[in-house]
């Protein structure tokens, strides 16, 4: 008789993933001990540590602010502050996890930040519009790395 599969099966580094996230808690590690779970990336075959794929969510969560500030200052002639509205402006959402916070905005630029709870005292920053025409840049939280290229968010090092 032949063996019936799920069509519905987990990438492999999945299932290592999340029963060593569970077993780790079970065994009574905390949640912070527990986010040093190692992610195997399949696409690279390269081991991140849980903190270090934080900061690539909140890389990618700052470039979709980014993109969704150009489609706000084209309606509006100005960048904003309110996180609302610029996830309506992208109708998409950078995910629960991830707090992106707008520091400034105005008609030359703006300037925000990004954390994520997996990467505990780290962020991301990134700015868009003429350094010199901005209240001065955010720097990360662990490292006080400044974002160099406007549009480029800048991490700290996992």
């Amino acid at each position: 008789m032949p063996q019936l599969r799920s069509p519905f099966r987990l990438p492999s580094p999945l299932p290592a993933l999340v029963g060593g996230l569970v077993a780790a808690l079970l065994l009574g590690a905390s949640p912070a001990a527990a986010q040093q779970v190692r992610l195997e990336s399949a696409a690279s075959g390269r081991v991140v540590s849980a903190s270090g794929h934080a900061l690539g969510i909140m890389r990618r969560a700052l470039r979709f602010v980014t993109t969704a500030q150009e489609a706000y200052f084209a309606e509006h002639a100005s960048y904003t502050t309110d996180v609302a509205a610029l996830q309506r402006a992208l109708r998409s959402t950078w995910g629960d996890s991830v707090r992106v916070e707008i520091l400034f905005a105005d008609r030359r630029g703006w300037s925000g930040t990004a954390v994520h709870p997996a990467a505990e005292g780290k962020s991301c920053v990134a700015f868009v519009g003429r350094a010199g025409d901005l209240p001065p840049l955010p720097t990360t939280t662990a490292a006080g790395k400044r974002p160099a290229e406007e549009g480029v968010p800048v991490c700290d090092d996992p």
